[in-house]
């Protein structure tokens, strides 16, 4: 309600809001109310991908239309009087024409008209201000709306604006986590901040954007920021694209706390299939990695490339899939070493240089990620440091579960070796190139550039 009515007061409201706590059923509410209720308006709603559009913001305007409200609704449209009272949806991210599509929409012009950004903070920015064009007159109302995932961008720079109504929802305000039980079902419950509290800790990145609805605390040490890893689960997977390297990735733990993974990155695209096992020996990681690649070969999808993690135990891993290869399905086998030198000057290591290559490539978005697990947690709580001699160090895993209550960052690890060999050309496999920093000046000079 407080959504609404801020809506119908102010001219832009901005809303910051955690994880499953309805705002993109508020949207909907607000952009119905809005069309029924305002003779020949206009409602244009976007979001980042296509994806956030259909199965987000316009399945829930769906679901709240009624025929008897009238009417017409079609693909992304609900038109009262076609062609001059209507509601609209469009994507407004990851697309070819993504500033031909943005001054599209500065083309509509009606006695009432709302837009509403949904997921906001992935909003590009020429969106924002064919928007702006449109709040010409005082029956004009914009509604941005989302998850904040960044200290930078549109939506967090508007949100400090005074001529923007602000309203922040944090999932303890919610009534499943008020009254502990659920009074809207799927919505977020006091048992998944539970759970989160657990798996990403109270003081990260993740916990204040999903959790407490606001923009990430990210210090200048942060390796990977939140809002790149946002953008790259959101990225439209193009599976046309070219789909070699197969790589597998085993990041090899034993028995304790830590976990084996074993995850698959094929051309640019990281697998939903990613498994995450404990208390496994390193016999059963060895059988599970050769019959993967056994399963593969046979049903004509060999992989190119295994990478494992050949620090501590998972040297024995390496050894026992070396040996198990042979002529006509032979892989190349790739032991990471994390503590070899880096063949770059400004890293300490060999597992610096490759995470900084990680960062680059989400900073970029050249990785399309998935949402699995605590993985977005573990990638946007890595820290780096510098050594003795100002190369960038990454500090260890001893280091990072020391800091977050003992939990390890196996699924990251496993994502930055799997990102490494697809980068780097391994076996003379031909594969993407990326250019390192150009000198050493350069990463000492601004070593968190945006332009770096």
């Amino acid at each position: 309600m407080e959504v609404l009515e801020s809506v119908r007061d102010n001219r832009k409201t901005i809303v910051e809001s955690g994880h499953g706590v309805g705002k993109t059923n508020v949207a909907a509410t607000v952009a119905l109310w809005f069309l029924y209720n305002h003779v020949d308006s206009i409602v244009l709603t976007t979001a980042p991908t296509m994806r956030q559009v259909k199965a987000g913001l316009w399945k829930e305007i769906a679901i709240q239309w009624r025929h008897e409200l009238g009417g017409l609704m079609t693909n992304l449209k609900l038109s009262v009087e076609r062609d001059r009272w209507f509601a609209m949806g469009f994507t407004a991210r990851q697309s070819a024409d993504a500033e031909q599509s943005a001054a599209s929409m500065q083309g509509y012009h009606a006695p009432h008209i709302l837009v509403i950004f949904d997921e906001a903070a992935g909003v590009l920015p020429a969106f924002w201000t064919a928007a702006a064009s449109l709040l010409t007159n005082e029956n004009a109302r914009f509604l941005a709306i989302g998850n904040p995932t960044s200290t930078s961008g549109k939506f967090y720079q508007n949100s400090l604006l005074p001529s923007f109504h602000k309203i922040r929802i944090s999932c303890f305000e919610h009534p499943n986590v008020v009254h502990n039980q659920e009074i809207i079902p799927g919505a977020v419950t006091r048992q998944f901040i539970e759970d989160a509290k657990s798996e990403w800790g109270e003081s990260t990145p993740i916990w204040d954007s999903r959790i407490l609805g606001k923009p990430p605390d990210e210090g200048d040490d942060t390796l990977i920021r939140l809002s790149w890893v946002t953008a790259c689960i959101n990225k439209e997977r193009h599976h046309a694209q070219k789909k070699k390297p197969k790589i597998m990735t085993i990041d090899v733990a034993r028995f304790g706390q830590d976990n084996t993974v074993i995850g698959d990155i094929i051309g640019n695209n990281l697998q939903e299939n990613i498994e995450r096992r404990q208390g496994k020996d390193t016999n059963e990681t060895s059988g599970r990695i050769i019959r993967k690649w056994e399963d593969a070969f046979d049903s004509k999808e060999p992989y190119d490339i295994i990478v494992i993690d050949d620090s501590g135990v998972g040297g024995g891993v390496t050894d026992k899939v070396k040996a198990h290869i042979y002529k006509g399905k032979s892989p190349t086998v790739f032991a990471f070493n994390g503590a070899a030198a880096s063949s770059r000057p400004q890293f300490a290591n060999l597992r610096a240089q490759a995470y900084w290559k990680l960062r680059e490539d989400t900073r970029l978005e050249e990785i399309a990620l998935v949402e699995f697990g605590t993985l977005t947690a573990e990638l946007t709580n890595i820290k780096t440091i510098f050594n003795g001699k100002g190369q960038i160090l990454i500090e260890s895993k001893d280091e990072i579960k020391k800091r977050n209550g003992g939990r390890s960052p196996d699924l990251a690890d496993m994502v930055m070796m799997g990102n490494w060999a697809r980068t780097r050309g391994i076996a003379g496999i031909e594969m993407e190139k990326h250019e390192e920093p150009a000198d050493q000046d350069t990463v000492f000079g601004d070593i968190y550039s945006e332009n770096f």
